[in-house]
This record gives structure tokens, sequence and C-alpha cells, in this order.
């Protein structure tokens, strides 16, 4: 969070500033493809599980993810997103067989971004919420899948390399919460690192539009 506030604050005013002054990103569209590493911190249930008796033999280490991202500027320095997402790890607990944890969903929120902060270099911070359903399974318990409501704090960058082409760099920190059964509540958020590639389309030219008849010279 804190890094989000700082990222705000440096991103903030020059995209104001420039506001005025320039179309931004207004009606630029973009379409991201990422793949990338999930870690997810689990303290708390891992002393929750040795309180119980069942202690964690075999942590997380994390797990990869993948995610496409559909953006549309809205405005000169705010794009709205639309973020789908998938991650996968694994861990093992006493006295059960190995769990995996699957979480994915799709996530919406508007991003304050500033096209070429500098030349070829766009940065964005943003906050996005949406359905994430989490699958925590194992052969040793009944689990269903749970849909929950995710909420994420992102920020990342575009770096031009072509016309219409950038590699994109993106984290973000997701709060979900699901529960294994008679031990307790369990983190299926984390933090995602991702780094993929966006392309990017131009918005359509502005048109004068004519309307039949207000253009004859009047003959009054």
């Amino acid at each position: 969070m804190k890094w989000f506030v700082v990222a705000l604050l440096l991103v903030a005013p020059q995209a104001l500033a420039d506001e005025g002054s320039s179309r931004g990103v207004d009606g630029w569209g973009r379409i991201s493809v990422y793949g990338g590493y999930r870690w997810t911190p689990n303290w708390y249930f891992t002393a929750q599980a040795a309180a119980a008796g069942f202690p964690v033999t075999q942590p997380s280490k994390g797990g990869p993810l993948g995610m496409v991202s559909f953006g549309y500027g809205a405005f000169p320095s705010f794009e709205l997103s639309v973020d789908a997402f998938a991650a996968f790890e694994t861990f093992s607990i006493d006295q059960y067989q190995p769990f995996y944890a699957t979480t994915y969903g799709a996530l919406l929120g508007p991003r304050l971004t500033k096209k070429d902060f500098f030349p070829g270099f766009t940065p964005y911070v943003g906050v996005e919420g949406g359905p994430t359903l989490a699958l925590v399974q194992s052969s040793s318990v009944s689990n269903p899948e749970r849909l929950l409501g995710g909420l994420a704090v992102v920020g990342g960058f575009h770096l031009m390399v072509a016309d219409r082409w950038a590699i994109s760099f993106d984290v973000r920190w997701i709060y979900a919460r699901a529960v294994v059964p008679g031990i307790s509540g369990i983190n299926v958020g984390g933090v995602l690192f991702s780094l993929g590639v966006s392309t990017f389309f131009a918005p359509a030219p502005r048109r004068e539009y004519e309307v039949p008849g207000f253009d004859t010279p009047s003959r009054l």
C-alpha cells in the first residue's frame, strides 16, 4: 500500500497537468497478455493449523499465474480495465493429502495513467474488484469451490518497443480468503508479479457530421 501511494503521488501531478492539453489515453484500446508468479503469504493459517494439531509440513512456494487484460481510455488520464486471471499453488498439512489451490476470476476498475511519462514509458496505478473463485482441494477433505469478492491494488507500466506494441509489467495485491474445513481461513489472494506483451488500438478519428440542408446558402 505504501508503494501504491508513492506511485500515485508521482503519476497524478503529471497526468492532471496534461489532461487539458492532450488526449493522453483517451479513446485508446489495449489488450495485454501476461504470465508470472504469485506469492501467497499464509502466516496466520500456518499458526492456526499448528494450534489445531495439523502443522503445515510443506508451505506453499507460490505458483504460476496467467492473466489477460482489456483496457479502454475513458479520459486522457484514466483507463477502465477488465482483467481475467488464474493462479495455482500447492501445500501440505500433516495427516492430510496434499492440497491444490486454484484462484481465478475477473477484476474491473479504473486506472490512473500517464501516457509517455517518459518517452515510450507509460505507468499506471489503480484499484479493481470483482468476482473471484477459489478451489482449495485435497483428497482428504470435501471443500466446495467458493465465490468470493476479490479486491486488488494494481500498479505497473508499459514500455513501447514498436508503434503499437509494448512490454508490460504488472504487480498487484489481491485480497481474497477461503476456508480449509476444520482449521481456519486461508489467504487465496496474495501478490501477483506478471510480465507480458500489450498491443494498443488508436482512437478512431473524429468526424465532422453534416446535416442535409444546413450547408445550403440562404436565398433570403
